[in-house]
């Protein structure tokens, strides 16, 4: 359960990252899924994810897109789940949320200064559950 419920949020967190300079353009939403199925399906992450949690990710991302979902209340609901699951979250998952969270950064003009202190406050999160 604690796995489905990451990809949820994953999804969600993936979303706050992109929309955190504004809005999100086509071509971040093609490299999001390209993401998606590249790294969820990855070995490094000793397969983790299947067509399940891949549906749940971009579903959780795409429904973010339709409520118009704010950055904050994203990054509190996933600050919510590691505080309630994070010491019980494999580290592959938590690995797989950073590598994808700084792809999707790194996408629309770089990197920004709320993107990279985004990155660290969650990294640090990691690393404390």
């Amino acid at each position: 359960m604690i796995s489905k419920e990451f990809y949820i949020e994953l999804g969600k967190l993936l979303y706050a990252i992109a929309t955190v300079d504004g809005s999100i353009s086509e071509k971040e939403t093609k490299v999001l899924d390209q993401f998606i199925h590249q790294d969820l399906n990855h070995k490094k992450y000793n397969a983790l994810a299947g067509k399940e949690e891949i549906l749940l990710t971009k579903a959780s991302f795409y429904n973010c897109h339709k409520e118009n979902a704010t950055v904050n209340d994203l990054l509190q609901s996933y600050k919510t789940f590691l505080q309630k699951y994070g010491t019980r979250l494999e580290t592959n998952l938590k690995m797989l949320g950073a590598t994808l969270l700084q792809k999707i950064a790194s996408t629309h003009k770089g990197m920004s200064l709320r993107e990279k202190q985004i990155i660290n406050e969650l990294a640090e999160m990691h690393s404390s559950s």
